[in-house]
């Protein structure tokens, strides 16, 4: 791996013109309420983030985005803690004593979290505005998993959409990729729309992320372990990496999406529609998102470029890519 000033330049490379702009949404702070992000990856700025850059250029916005939250964003405690569930993500909601609370501890960090929280929850064209210590923060809807949020607290259907939501944007090395997020809506009918030709730029099959921060049930992901080789490593590294289930605290990664997920019927290619995992209460059902990413997404040993995920050959643990970064 190397480090994070080279991967955050290869990162600037790597942005695609057709991902989405993706906000966050005031669930988010409750999601870092618990627990503190990660250190690995540049703090957001206040102001246009690159992913909000990205859609100006791009695709219209059902199911593209870049992503970049840092997983030690998620919290283990549930995102309910300071109210913001019951009250919804109106102006009220943050106008609140636990929110002015949480937000202050580390503005950069829970700007960072509430635009992935707004992109999740809210629909396009809908923004969170929260003024504090003379900035201004402005949080943007996309894909709108959660749009009863706005008036009033989610359903359990809509928990578990933004909670997979938050993790399909999460990524181990705080680098910025564009993936491609398919499921089904809240109604748990309805998919989520593509954009034209998205299915054709976003043909590799990565994950499913699943569970429910809001109520404490936590977070979970699976990979497409069949479709990934020993050879290829994968940017994000939440699913799968180096063809192995992904490492990637607090997010619990299960192994097989096929062994842990029920697909959608008449899909091609596959997305999730059910998934299950054994709680405190017994197995729950939850309903997932699936990722797909572009093929120069995937990073390969043996294509002669020493990549982010990439690193020199160590003959002690037998570990790295001799052949694109050399050895130790």
């Amino acid at each position: 791996m190397r480090d994070p000033a080279s991967r955050r330049q290869a990162e600037g490379t790597r942005m695609r013109s057709r991902a989405r702009r993706w906000g966050t949404s005031a669930s988010a702070v409750a999601v870092a309420t618990a627990v503190a992000l990660s250190a690995c990856g540049a703090q957001p700025q206040v102001g246009p983030t690159a992913d909000a850059l990205l859609t100006k250029n791009g695709l219209s916005a059902n199911g593209l985005s870049a992503n970049g939250l840092s997983a030690n964003g998620m919290s283990a405690n549930g995102l309910s803690a300071n109210g913001l569930t019951a009250n919804g993500l109106s102006a009220n909601g943050l106008a609140t004593a636990d929110f002015a609370a949480w937000f202050v501890v580390d503005p950069p960090m829970g700007d960072m979290i509430m635009r992935y929280l707004a992109k999740c929850a809210l629909p396009a064209g809908q923004t969170l505005t929260y003024e504090t210590g003379g900035e201004v923060y402005t949080w943007f809807g996309v894909l709108g998993l959660a749009p009863g949020w706005a008036t009033g607290p989610m359903s359990p259907q809509e928990q578990q959409l933004v909670t997979a939501c938050l993790g399909a944007h999460s990524n181990k090395f705080g680098l910025h990729i564009a993936l491609s997020v398919r499921g089904p809506l809240a109604d748990g009918a309805s998919l989520i729309p593509l954009d034209p030709g998205e299915d054709t730029a976003f043909p590799r099959a990565e994950g499913c992320f699943f569970g429910n921060l809001f109520d404490g049930s936590g977070i979970y992901s699976g990979a497409f372990l069949d479709d990934w080789q020993p050879a290829e490593t994968n940017p994000r590294g939440c699913a799968v990496e180096g063809g192995l289930p992904g490492d990637c605290p607090p997010i619990q990664n299960l192994g097989s999406c096929a062994a842990a997920c029920t697909a959608v019927p008449g899909v091609t290619p596959t997305v999730w529609g059910d998934c299950v995992a054994d709680g405190v209460n017994g197995v729950v059902h939850y309903l997932p998102l699936t990722t797909y990413l572009a093929p120069d997404s995937v990073f390969v040993c043996g294509d002669g470029v020493c990549q982010d995920t990439e690193s020199p050959y160590d003959p002690v643990t037998g570990t790295g890519c001799a052949t694109d970064c050399g050895s130790l």
